[in-house]
């Protein structure tokens, strides 16, 4: 194809599509490219309809009036076969619109959209229905039958205004400001054949583009007015339409938007209060109720069930009532109305019997039947409340949510019944609420739920909180009180004597391949520290892949990866990929934080459903090369038992999952607290690449360190590496979390492989979110130990293991220890405890029992005030019970014949 003013000679050409918003003139440019251009315009017919050689030197440029919502294709190639770079501009030229005056009114036609703009309009009157419209631009139209039609702005960009005349300067038919939030629309009698004009402006001379639709509306619903309403019973279901209607003024819950309406009566046979319920509906109603034709408006529903609508009031037998049923914001479809007898008042309708909410515990209800006077600081007539009340277990940030709730909520907080309001919500959640705010602990606080605009309807509120609480430590080991303690003891709080029973990791005390694949399995790794990292990592695999064998074991699949990569991706991977005869069941990889925490990434977890469908599993490893670890033992297999945080942006993606019970077979991981990792760091990863068992891979080193959640390196990881640690190979800390990354395989010929990248990038990294970002979250423990209460000494500070190593102490000693656990937002002290490295009954201190030892006991003899204030008596109440007895003479003596007859 060529164009018709190149004279045959521009074969060589590109296409381009526009869709110009409006109907005006546009220059269409070539000017500043860098060869003899032609340019040339055709419509979707393939009809051409300008064409330019030169225009701006030797390039090209067509000014033309363009249809707004049509395709046009704009064809560019080079004069007399020239090529070249070009540089394409469309630009709408900024004039009076075609159709700025009355008399050059743009005709439109019967359903089909016109797209125009007041851009540059004129004019000097207004409508009449708004104030300052008077920028405007006209439109005539023709009907071809008698009857309502419906004139639309809806869609347009900007505030409109909307009136219809009989003829330029001649009589206003209908007029209309806001309709479709601020778009209008009106609905008009017009007689077929006549002219009518439609005149288009801006509330506050506004301009903007805006697309015109006209249609008809014959039909109308036999409720159409006020005066032919059907009449309605109790308990029996009504359905209808509001397609048609013609309406009048709109309710005030529906902001006078909700026009098109039809009616309803009903005579109640007792005066009681009673539920209009037009839940079901298919469209976004309004409901609201009037004591006549032309009356009162009794009461107003907008959203109560979803976006349809339901109230309850108190109607007096004998007396007709007239129910008005329309759509919000225009609006319009099916509808089912029922009217019943109303519940009776929830039983937390009055603030003094407010129902005390539990953290992290969902509680459901209705506002159904609620009473009430007042309203929020940031409701509107949302009176009809019901309460609850928290009491905050620690201070700290808390959210308290209404977002599941089915109507258009309001929420507020309170410092007691008839107390000062101290949080306010409507809109959060879109016509849902929620509050953010600091609570106090020990405070009990008041919670008002509510409607806006009297809105009733299911709710389901639910209190948060970011903080993590932490338990006082318990469980001492060296039990506390006891004696002849070794002079190098670990101390154990809490689960951490079981896990140093149970583990041989308690001993450290501390996507694509990069160059080389430095990836190695569990049998090949001999460095015991990086093993022993290794150890905490878990396994994410789908809990249906599962297999329990009713022996107190459970298998996972074992489809390798070459046959899992065959059927999800449809090519199979090259014969000499490494691991394609391993099993592939991991989806993810996570590591252990805490006895019953894990960290993994945000996007393996999206919600809670996602992570209860999850098994977290530990020990998923090759013994040798051709033996996978498949059978586990359910000590080792665990389960979600929630999301304590989760974070998924393009910068930083993790999670932390609570576990359903604590891990005492394995140990949580050390994780940089503050700062971050310096440049060029050497790091490890080790996790499930591929779904494959563990995997280890070191010579990496940081690559970028610039951003604030995130740092890059040359990890060799693919997919199922997500949630992997990064760890630091000088102290063995994690330093984060791989999330992102380069393509893991290309294609080659008729099999793939993995994606090789040198070590500099391709030209990316493997993305890894810092640790920082959750580690305040980790619950850690700060331990203090002396020879006395008052002067005991910082010996670990923020470890993440319930235990850790002392020095070499002192015989003879009384000790005094202390573990405070802390979180993000709280700390708990435990108490003090005390064990002996005396050997019992060496009361000299000499750390051998005999002669001298018995009578300093003897001086001591039934003295009944030893406490820990005395140190028990110098220890000479062996037992600290209190007093000096029989029971530390038998301790004494059995000291003593140990050393006698070691």
């Amino acid at each position: 194809m060529y164009c018709s003013c190149a004279d045959g000679y521009d074969v060589y050409d590109v296409w381009h599509k526009f869709v110009p918003s409006v109907t005006t003139e546009y220059t269409i440019s070539l000017c500043n490219s860098s060869f003899d251009t032609t340019l040339s315009l055709f419509d979707n017919q393939g009809v051409e309809i300008d064409c330019n050689d030169d225009s701006c030197g030797a390039q090209s440029k067509i000014n033309i009036i363009l249809t707004g919502g049509q395709e046009y294709y704009i064809r560019i190639a080079g004069y007399d076969g020239d090529v070249g770079y070009y540089l394409l501009n469309i630009n709408r030229l900024l004039q009076e619109p075609l159709n700025d005056l009355c008399p050059n009114a743009t005709e439109v036609y019967l359903d089909t959209s016109y797209y125009g703009t007041t851009v540059g309009a004129t004019g000097t009157a207004v409508s009449g229905c708004s104030i300052n419209d008077r920028l405007d631009v006209w439109h005539s139209f023709v009907p071809s039958q008698t009857g309502y039609h419906t004139v639309s702005l809806c869609g347009s960009s900007f505030d409109t205004t909307l009136a219809v005349y009989d003829g330029c300067y001649g009589a206003k038919l209908a007029c209309n400001d806001n309709m479709c939030d601020v778009q209008s629309e009106t609905v008009a009698w017009f007689a077929a054949e006549q002219t009518y004009l439609i005149r288009i402006a801006g509330k506050g001379n506004k301009t903007g583009d805006y697309v015109i639709n006209i249609s008809e509306r014959f039909t109308q619903p036999a409720n159409d007015q006020c005066d032919s309403s059907i009449e309605v019973f109790e308990d029996v279901t009504y359905t209808g339409s509001t397609f048609g209607a013609l309406g009048d003024t709109g309710s005030s819950c529906g902001y006078n938007f909700d026009f098109y309406d039809v009616w309803h009566e009903f005579n109640p046979t007792q005066t009681k209060d009673y539920l209009i319920s037009l839940c079901g509906s298919d469209f976004d109603t309004t409901l609201s109720v009037y004591d006549g034709c032309e009356g009162t408006e009794l009461t107003c529903s907008d959203d109560s069930c979803g976006s349809q609508s339901s109230l309850v009031i108190s109607l007096s037998q004998g007396q007709t009532y007239l129910i008005r049923i329309a759509g919000y914001d225009g609006d319009m479809g099916n509808y089912s109305l029922i009217v019943t007898e109303s519940v009776p008042a929830p039983i937390n309708d009055e603030c003094q019997n407010s129902i005390p909410l539990q953290l992290n515990e969902p509680y459901t209800g209705s506002t159904e039947s609620a009473t009430g006077i007042a309203v929020s600081t940031c409701g509107e007539d949302d009176s009809l409340d019901v309460w609850f009340s928290y009491t905050p277990p620690e201070s700290g940030n808390y959210e308290i949510d209404l977002c599941d709730s089915q109507f258009d909520t309001t929420l507020s907080v309170y410092d007691g019944c008839g107390g000062t309001e101290i949080a306010c919500n409507d809109d959060y959640c879109q016509e849902k609420s929620k509050v953010s705010l600091y609570l106090e602990t020990g405070i009990t606080y008041l919670i008002r739920v509510a409607g806006y605009r009297n809105a009733i309807g299911s709710y389901t509120i639910v209190v948060t909180t970011d903080c993590l609480f932490v338990p006082e430590p318990v469980d001492p080991y060296p039990n506390n009180l006891s004696y002849a303690t070794e002079l190098s003891p670990v101390l154990a709080w809490n689960s951490g004597s079981a896990i140093l029973q149970n583990t041989t990791a308690s001993q450290i005390m501390l996507k694509g391949i990069y160059g080389t694949d430095d990836r190695q399995d569990e049998y090949e790794i001999m460095n015991a520290q990086l093993k022993a990292v290794g150890d905490s990592t878990v396994a994410l695999i789908p809990v249906y892949d599962l297999t329990n064998n009713g022996d107190g074991t459970y298998s996972i699949p074992s489809t390798t990866l070459a046959d899992y990569y065959l059927a999800n991706y449809g090519r199979p991977l090259c014969s000499d990929e490494p691991f394609i005869d391993q099993p592939t069941p991991a989806v993810c990889t996570g590591f252990l934080i805490a006895p019953d925490m894990v960290a993994t990434t945000g996007h393996c977890v999206s919600d809670s459903v996602d992570c209860s469908d999850i098994a977290y599993v530990f020990g998923f490893t090759m013994t040798n090369a051709s033996t996978p670890v498949v059978t586990f033992d359910e000590s080792e297999i665990y389960y979600c038992a929630g999301i304590v945080a989760r974070v998924q942006t393009p910068d930083s993606d993790w999670a932390l999952i609570r576990l359903d019970r604590e891990v005492i077979n394995h140990a949580p991981l050390d994780t940089r607290r503050a700062g971050k990792i310096d440049d060029n760091e050497n790091l490890a990863v080790i996790g499930h690449t591929l779904g494959l068992p563990r995997k280890y891979a070191d010579n990496a080193w940081v690559q970028d360190n610039l951003q604030l959640e995130h740092f890059s390196a040359n990890l060799d990881t693919y997919m199922g590496n997500s949630g992997s640690p990064v760890i630091n190979m000088d102290s063995y800390e994690v330093e984060g979390l791989l999330f992102a990354g380069n393509q893991d395989f290309v294609a080659d010929i008729d099999c793939d492989r993995s994606a090789q990248c040198p070590d500099s990038g391709c030209p990316d990294w493997e993305k890894v979110t810092r640790v920082t970002e959750f580690s305040d979250m980790i619950p850690v423990f700060d331990v203090y130990l002396g020879t006395s209460p008052d002067d005991m000494l910082l010996i670990s500070a923020d470890s993440p293991r319930p235990w850790c190593n002392t020095d070499t102490l002192e015989c003879g000693i009384n000790y005094f220890w202390q573990v405070i656990a802390k979180s993000n937002c709280t700390e708990m002290a435990g108490p003090v405890w005390i064990f002996s490295t005396i050997p019992a009954g060496d009361h000299d201190h000499d750390c051998d029992v005999d002669l001298s030892d018995y009578a300093a006991l003897a001086s001591a003899w039934m003295n009944d005030d030893c406490e820990i204030a005395n140190n028990y008596c110098d220890g000479k109440d062996i037992d600290k019970l209190g007093s000096v007895d029989i029971d530390d003479l038998a301790i004494f003596l059995t000291s003593w014949m140990e050393n006698i007859n070691p």
